[in-house]
């Protein structure tokens, strides 16, 4: 009789021991855990209906079947895109490469959670917008001018592309046009233009020089010039402040062949020639 107690005491102690297990196996296999790393966030659904968002890093409990959590990448959205367009003078861009980054706000989260998905940002809002955007930017210039313009442009894409995306959330950090692409026609007008116009420069430049050197050699013979025309007149202004005798003794100097005199009237600065005396 106390053999057949002591046994069933340890039956139902194993018991109460396999329901506990059972029911700690069935709990863990109804219930999992969804981990949420840094740099993102969750939202949690039952039955396809949001009952709780901005779910922060770290282990959150769902039920299968009936729970399900999306993870949301908060963190700054880099996307490549390649856009073909017609410049103001119906010249073909055959690519335009350009980069956009961007990051959600998490302030209006919710609604793109809710009305439009964040599976499909980027291709119902953000490329839609791109494309419409720089195709409009690229018609307002001519194709020669875009490469000369091509930072205007890009500031100018990336200023109304943020002005367009702030109302659904989504904040423009930059974006960057990484090529312009024309057509090999085009591409070969714009090099053999270049090519001319640094030829052009070149022989300006060249027609500079000859000109400069030019002008230094008129100006050293106006100065030439000057300074002869400048002591002339200083000669004759030294001319006419002498005396008559004074005017004499100079006019016989000027005329003076050099040869000395042969003979000297006394008391007077006369001279003759004895040699014309004596014919």
């Amino acid at each position: 009789m106390r053999n057949y107690e002591t046994i069933l005491r340890r039956l139902q102690i194993f018991g109460y021991v396999a329901l506990a297990i059972f029911i700690i196996v069935g709990i863990s296999s109804l219930t999992t855990l969804t981990i949420i790393s840094e740099g993102y966030v969750g939202v949690k659904y039952r039955f396809g209906t949001i009952i709780a968002e901005g779910l922060t890093p770290g282990a959150h409990i769902k039920f299968p079947l009936i729970d399900g959590i999306e993870i949301i990448d908060i963190t700054e959205q880099a996307k490549d895109y390649s856009e073909s367009c017609y410049t103001k003078d119906i010249q073909t861009v055959e690519n335009i490469a350009l980069k956009v980054n961007y990051k959600y706000d998490l302030n209006k989260l919710s609604y793109l959670i809710r009305n439009v998905g964040i599976r499909n940002v980027e291709s119902k809002i953000v490329k839609p917008q791109v494309e419409s955007i720089l195709k409009n930017e690229i018609g307002k210039y001519k194709g020669e001018e875009l490469i000369s313009n091509r930072t205007v442009i890009q500031q100018s894409v990336e200023n109304q592309l943020r002005k367009n995306l702030d109302s659904y959330g989504i904040n423009i950090v930059s974006i960057n046009i990484k090529n312009i692409d024309f057509d090999d026609t085009f591409e070969k007008v714009i090099s053999e233009k270049v090519a001319a116009e640094q030829q052009l420069l070149t022989a300006k430049t060249e027609a500079e020089k000859l000109k400069v050197a030019s002008q230094g050699t008129a100006d050293a013979k106006k100065i030439e010039a000057d300074a002869e025309a400048y002591s002339i007149q200083v000669v004759n202004d030294a001319i006419k402040a002498l005396d008559s005798d004074s005017y004499v003794r100079l006019q016989w100097i000027n005329k003076w062949n050099g040869q000395l005199p042969t003979g000297i009237i006394d008391n007077t600065s006369i001279l003759y020639d004895i040699g014309q005396g004596k014919k």
